[in-house]
């Protein structure tokens, strides 16, 4: 019977090593969905406001087409509650041409 009492003392050695390592894994994984999320958010949100159809500003000499286009952005950015921060990135992805080039 003391060998089987040695043979759980072990074991438990065992058990609180494996625990040890699922317990890195998963918060490693956690790390890991962090790391992604940031740039699969702006993806996901682009692909969201692709769907709101925003024109595309090719850089026409007429400001009031520029800012007809800004507000336009704008007025849809807002409807999906996209973040100050990500807003220019997802906007100069709708300028071609000469505006582009600005």
């Amino acid at each position: 019977m003391a060998e089987s009492g040695n043979e759980f003392n072990g074991n438990a050695g065992v058990i609180l090593a494996i625990q040890d390592m699922a317990s890195a894994i998963r918060e490693n994984s956690n790390q890991d969905r962090h790391h992604e999320t940031e740039e699969d958010q702006v993806m996901k949100i682009q692909g969201q406001f692709r769907k709101m159809k925003p024109t595309v500003f090719k850089g026409e000499p007429n400001h009031m087409a520029a800012e007809e286009w800004l507000r336009q952005i704008k007025r849809k950015m807002d409807n999906q509650r996209i973040l100050e921060d990500i807003r220019v990135v997802i906007a100069c992805t709708y300028l071609q041409g000469q505006a582009y080039l600005c």
